[in-house]
């Protein structure tokens, strides 16, 4: 069991204080992305109004964080809790900042960057910085990622260094980045785990850590007892259904495996519920694995 997890997590846009022109990328001068972001570093180091990012952060998404390093602990496990922020880089919690607005999301007044390519190129700029340097090796030991994808995307250098490592975890994530170690933000257990789909990825990585009686980092290890508990409650929030005697459902496991001939169990028995039918999950199994073995 880990003994202590560094924990990933996001900015929030909400803050304690509003943040003055000065510290709002939209004022920054047109400029190569590598300037601005030099730019803007000088800026935040010269700040003497800040306060400590524990106490910076607003929002119902960051009282999630503090709900997600309540269940680390309960664990016997000590949480290491960073933050990426499009403002700093990657800094702890006590780092001190001034209330700033800077963002990966495209389209808003405080965008770092107009494309995929100038938000990576401005977190890798930040990365760099003296204010972060502290963070030698930031993904040391177990770690667990909660990102947007937004954000995710922006981090796509220091993502695809941590590829062959069997300790490293992502609730939600981008595409094609760490896909061996992701767990995909699931629109579907909203009406579960509650909250705004903002927080979606903190509540389900804070599920993930409850539902385990010592926490070991290692998505493979995990997955399938986390699909079958999402199956599970997925089914018991959704009304409606349609209940398919054992023939039906024989007939629809035989049609959906001739058209996707490697289905799983798990999966299947999540694409007949999204269908609208009802089935109960042991008896799904059996039916499964009886017309498998026929075959």
């Amino acid at each position: 069991m880990a003994k202590q997890l560094t924990v990933v997590v996001t900015c929030t846009d909400r803050k304690a204080a509003p943040a003055p022109p000065q510290y709002q990328v939209r004022h920054l001068p047109e400029a190569p992305t590598d300037v601005r972001a030099a730019t803007w570093r000088d800026i935040i180091s010269r700040a003497t109004d800040t306060w400590p990012l524990g106490r910076l952060y607003r929002g119902e998404a960051w009282h999630q964080v503090s709900k997600l390093q309540a269940a680390i602990r309960a664990k016997g496990v000590t949480p290491r809790v960073l933050v990426a922020s499009a403002g700093l880089g990657l800094c702890s919690l006590d780092f001190e900042s001034p209330s700033y607005s800077a963002t990966f999301a495209p389209g808003h007044p405080d965008s770092v960057g107009a494309n995929r390519l100038q938000s990576r190129a401005w977190w890798d700029q930040l990365r760099q910085a003296a204010a972060t340097s502290e963070l030698e090796q930031p993904f040391g030991g177990p770690t667990l990622l909660v990102l947007s994808e937004t954000y995710a995307s922006a981090m796509t250098n220091d993502l695809a260094l941590l590829e062959r490592r069997n300790d490293v975890v992502v609730f939600g994530g981008s595409d094609g980045l760490l896909e061996r170690q992701r767990f995909p933000s699931d629109l579907g257990l909203r009406s579960v785990l509650g909250g705004t789909a903002v927080s979606l990825n903190l509540r389900m990585a804070i599920a993930w850590v409850e539902r385990q009686d010592e926490i070991e980092v290692e998505a493979n290890r995990n997955r399938e007892d986390w699909e079958t508990w999402a199956v599970e409650v997925r089914a018991t929030t959704t009304y409606g259904r349609q209940p398919l005697d054992d023939a039906a459902v024989i007939d629809w496991i035989r049609d959906a495996r001739k058209r996707q001939p490697s289905l799983s169990k798990t999966a299947a028995l999540r694409l007949l519920r999204d269908s609208g039918a009802a089935c109960e999950q042991r008896r799904f199994g059996e039916l499964f694995r009886r017309l498998t073995e026929d075959v």
